[in-house]
């Protein structure tokens, strides 16, 4: 009888493990998976904040300066839609972007109105003053995003962690 303890123990060791292994691996590789696309969302709705810049500076040489359109859509809309599903918690600082953003077109508008009505010498006047706030406001969410994924993901998923901030 001796002989069969180590042997019970054993199989109920083995059913175990043969019961709870592959829902615990399961589990386990459905986090890692999570993660590392939640990491791609993130990543995704920075570069759509960087096209928005290039965006703006698009639309600011058809309307100010009279370029052939292209027809680009913005891209914040994409940025603010990956975050309802995957980062809530930007969603404020993207529409106040988008906010600034707006007030930046305003001044092409009415540089686009001088170039129409032939006053080119004042077409880039408070062209700095307008871009000014869009362009701090885009380097808080930056620096919030970046922020947020140094502490959120790993390193393996983030290159920048690795690198200390210059200055």
């Amino acid at each position: 009888m001796e002989s069969l303890v180590p042997v019970i123990v054993g199989g109920i060791i083995g059913l175990a493990g043969g019961i709870v292994g592959p829902p615990l691996a399961h589990w386990l590789n459905e986090e890692s998976s999570n993660r590392k696309k939640r990491a791609e969302k993130l990543e995704e709705m920075l570069s759509c904040i960087y096209a928005h810049d290039h965006w703006l500076s698009v639309v600011q040489s058809i309307r100010v300066f009279g370029a052939q359109d292209t027809q680009e859509p913005a891209p914040l809309p994409k940025a603010k839609a990956i975050a309802a599903i995957y980062f809530p918690q930007f969603i404020s600082s993207l529409s106040e972007l988008d906010a600034v953003g707006s007030h930046y077109e305003l001044w092409m508008f009415k540089a686009a109105k001088k170039r129409l009505s032939g006053n080119i010498n004042g077409i880039g006047e408070g062209q700095i003053e307008a871009r000014r706030p869009y362009r701090q406001k885009r380097e808080e969410v930056l620096d919030n995003l970046r922020m947020f994924a140094a502490s959120e993901f790993s390193t393996s998923l983030v290159p920048w962690k690795r690198f200390k901030k210059a200055g």
